[in-house]
């Protein structure tokens, strides 16, 4: 599923060197997983646009944060558009 490369987070993170990269690496993986979990996405599922950029908010987030870590309200509201609401 992984869509979001090593490149691409860096980008997002304004990071230059290599030094945090095995972090970065284990970010993306746990913000992915996060993310498809929330859509309940399946593996081979088609993947929404703004699913990228939730991924990368993430990552991000989780960065930051390091302990506590979550999707934040600004990638759930993109994950929102494209999450099955079911009530029962």
């Amino acid at each position: 599923m992984t869509m979001v490369t090593l490149y691409d987070a860096k980008a997002h993170l304004s990071i230059l060197d290599n030094s945090q990269d095995a972090l970065i690496t284990s970010l993306i993986a746990a913000a992915e997983a996060a993310c498809g979990a929330y859509l309940a996405l399946a593996e081979d599922a088609e993947r929404p646009a703004t699913l990228d950029t939730a991924v990368k908010m993430t990552v991000a987030n989780m960065f930051e944060g390091r302990e506590g870590a979550f999707i934040p309200a600004e990638a759930l509201s993109l994950l929102n558009e494209h999450r099955e609401w079911v009530f029962g």
